[in-house]
């Protein structure tokens, strides 16, 4: 009945399912012998270490500048920044595109807990049965890296970073139109 819930399900879906597949290839990328530049595998974990410190850098920041911009607005401001930027991931451009790619770790930063409560919001009595549907989101991250990985296995590791482009996509939509509560 919730219409802003629905969308907000699926928004949540599609984030922990592109989120998934963006951490889980960061080092296929690093070492991966066609790109450049390209780094030993023994130096993989501080390459997801540092991915991971931006996505805490991004979450912390997001979450001060929420004070001042709408939160629907930052996450559409952030899933457009992704869907530009993973292009730039795939053209490979060198270092350009692995900076790229760290951006895209920091523009997920703010997205799951922007999208669960723009979409629990006015749930009313339904909020704590619609938090756990939000939660079991997390589903789509079990689907989603299998398909981004035969992607990247025929065509390339680079190309693969194109298929989460569709999911940030629709991150974008529900963002700009798809959380608004509708009576």
């Amino acid at each position: 009945q919730n219409r802003h819930f629905k969308m907000g399900f699926i928004a949540q879906a599609c984030y922990v399912a592109a989120q998934t597949g963006v951490f889980s290839f960061l080092i296929n990328f690093v070492t991966d012998h066609d790109m450049h530049p390209r780094f030993d595998v023994k130096y993989a974990p501080y390459f997801l270490s540092l991915g991971f410190l931006l996505f805490m850098i991004g979450r912390i920041s997001g979450s001060a500048l929420m004070k001042y911009f709408k939160p629907a607005r930052m996450l559409a401001l952030y899933a457009l920044m992704i869907c530009i930027l993973l292009p730039v991931v795939a053209i490979e451009f060198g270092w350009v595109s692995l900076i790229a790619l760290y951006a895209v770790f920091f523009f997920m930063s703010l997205m799951f807990p922007t999208i669960f409560a723009l979409a629990i919001k006015s749930l009313g009595k339904n909020t704590k049965e619609g938090s756990s549907y939000l939660v079991m989101a997390v589903a789509g991250g079990a689907i989603f890296p299998p398909l981004m990985g035969l992607v990247a296995d025929t065509y390339g590791m680079r190309i693969g970073f194109l298929v989460p482009i569709p999911l940030f996509a629709f991150i974008l939509y529900y963002a700009v139109n798809g959380y608004h509560v509708k009576a």
